[in-house]
């Protein structure tokens, strides 16, 4: 059976017999992994809904039952891009960035990070043979492939399939060389749509890469970032062993990295605090 908003919401009024205080929803439970570490008590529940329709239909829900000290967080996806504005209700925030490993990776716990993962000079030869200033950018540079053509598919309505991307048969990882033919090939080649034809959206994402100007925050997706990070630190700017920093294990570290006092400088920290005194609760610590 397919999880619906309505089974979040008759999950978290169940709640409501045992616990009174502030509820916190996520899109996902890679999310609860962040923010349940900067929580005001560990007693505060945390629930993924699995999918931002599902977390939006659970909202609209609770308020209409007017269930209150329920917040949701959902990813800011492309909305900063677009310039969508998300569901009014106060009890929605977005990320930052463009996801919350955006947020992670603009915060100095990155720079923290790849002075530990990071090899010093195979970085700096690449940066100068590249023409970027640092590995920010450097990886940005790929990322941005990646999230413009996923831009393209919502505005454009395309429907591309991004799931199964191989990104080790998309980018040479000893030079960081982004083969844009393999990338589009791959993604058209899973998405099964016959009208649509390589050529012309190769054509199309160079000339919006060229034409552009992307916040590289926003634009690239934390995955696909870490995905490429991931692939650049087995050689070009790193030698570490594929399984020591595979996808999923950067993500975890990143995770981990991310302290409560980079979470205070954002936005998002800032509106869950208004929150917090608009409806006398607490949720995140101060």
């Amino acid at each position: 059976m397919e999880y619906t908003g309505d089974m979040l919401a008759n999950e978290i009024i169940l709640t409501r017999d045992i616990w009174k205080g502030s509820v916190l929803i996520t899109e996902g439970t890679k999310d609860i992994k962040i923010f349940r570490k900067f929580l005001h008590s560990s007693d505060i529940p945390v629930f993924p809904a699995w999918g931002k329709q599902n977390l939006f239909d659970a909202v609209d829900i609770l308020n209409s039952a007017k269930e209150r000290k329920i917040l949701a967080i959902i990813d800011a996806d492309f909305n900063n891009c677009t310039g969508k504005k998300i569901n009014t209700n106060t009890n929605i925030l977005q990320t930052d960035c463009h996801d919350v490993e955006m947020m992670i990776i603009k915060s100095s716990s990155f720079d923290h990070f790849m002075k530990e993962f990071v090899s010093e000079d195979k970085a700096e030869r690449m940066c100068i043979r590249n023409g970027k200033n640092d590995v920010r950018e450097l990886l940005f540079d790929l990322a941005k492939v990646v999230g413009v053509l996923r831009l393209m598919s919502v505005i454009e309505d395309l429907r591309l399939k991004f799931e199964d991307l191989e990104f080790d048969r998309i980018i040479d990882k000893k030079n960081l060389l982004f083969n844009v033919e393999t990338f589009v090939r791959s993604v058209l080649s899973q998405s099964k749509n016959p009208y649509l034809k390589v050529e012309i959206i190769i054509k199309k994402l160079l000339k919006e890469l060229k034409n552009q100007k992307y916040d590289p925050y926003q634009i690239c997706c934390g995955h696909d970032f870490i995905a490429i990070l991931s692939i650049s630190l087995r050689s070009a700017i790193g030698s570490k062993q594929h399984a020591a920093v595979e996808t999923e294990q950067l993500e975890s570290v990143l995770r981990l990295a991310y302290d409560f006092e980079e979470f205070k400088k954002t936005k998002l920290y800032s509106c869950a605090k208004k929150w917090e005194i608009e409806n006398t609760c607490d949720l995140f610590k101060t």
